[in-house]
């Protein structure tokens, strides 16, 4: 299915309105509870991404404890549903993505990915706003990673 068909059978089934010409390689998606996500077409590579914000870079003696947790995070992509984070320097954003297959990706799958992906985004945003990602407990070695609470627990 092409980009621009996927993305216009998804927002029917998500009742968005509107739609995307053959020409759009890329939508941004603004959800009313303030989350938007961005979906992309890599044409080149036959996958499309969604990407979204999980919060801006801290003050600089937060950032260590920060990139710390978030790569930990990462470990065999079981905290993340198989997303992973990136940063936009430029704006000093810290990003949540996942990459997909366009190929036999169809309109249902999309809708459920993007659930799934607005799922994992919102609960990495609350662990950041309430301060889990970069708060380092006193207790705790030098060096230990913070805590993650349950809240970040995808099972």
């Amino acid at each position: 299915m092409a980009f621009h068909d996927l993305i216009n059978a998804a927002a029917d089934r998500l009742q968005l309105g509107g739609g995307v010409d053959a020409k759009a390689q890329a939508l941004d998606v603004q959800f009313q509870d303030d989350y938007p996500v961005r979906i992309e077409h890599h044409d080149s590579r036959g996958q499309i991404s969604l990407a979204g914000a999980i919060g801006f870079y801290p003050p600089q003696s937060q950032q260590a404890p920060l990139f710390e947790t978030l790569l930990q995070a990462h470990l065999y992509g079981l905290l993340t549903d198989g997303c992973a984070f990136s940063v936009d320097a430029d704006a000093s954003r810290i990003l949540l993505f996942k990459t997909l297959p366009l190929d036999g990706l169809d309109a249902d799958g999309l809708v459920r990915a993007l659930g799934d992906f607005r799922l994992v985004q919102q609960t990495w945003r609350k662990a950041y706003a309430d301060g889990k990602l970069t708060a380092q407990d006193a207790s705790a070695p030098a060096g230990a990673a913070p805590a993650l609470s349950a809240a970040i627990n995808l099972a």
